[in-house]
């Protein structure tokens, strides 16, 4: 059984699945395997930023204007993990397992 979200965001997104069933096993798992990595890269560098972001905002010295900035640019990569991981759920349902991600 779906939720909302599931069938509001699959209404939204009729091809995100179509857009890798053309691609062949072998190259769809290097491509999940890249994304993971990817992700990955996005999710520490995002937490990175948050922490500054927080100390910045518990600095009386700080700028509002760097303050937002930085909230600003934390809340773009927010946006870009959603995407990121909107493309890799759907490169996961076409391959149908989730594959390991070598070191």
């Amino acid at each position: 059984m779906h939720d909302a979200d599931e069938i509001d965001h699959d209404a939204r997104c009729p091809d995100r699945v179509s857009a890798f069933s053309g691609l062949e096993k072998d190259e769809l798992e290097q491509q999940a395997i890249a994304t993971i990595r990817e992700l990955r890269l996005m999710v520490a560098t995002a937490d990175i930023l948050y922490e500054e972001w927080v100390k910045a905002e518990e600095d009386p010295a700080s700028p509002a204007t760097v303050i937002r900035a930085m909230q600003a640019d934390y809340l773009q990569r927010q946006r870009a993990l959603g995407e990121k991981r909107t493309t890799l759920s759907a490169m996961l349902d076409v391959l149908g397992y989730i594959p390991e991600v070598p070191d």
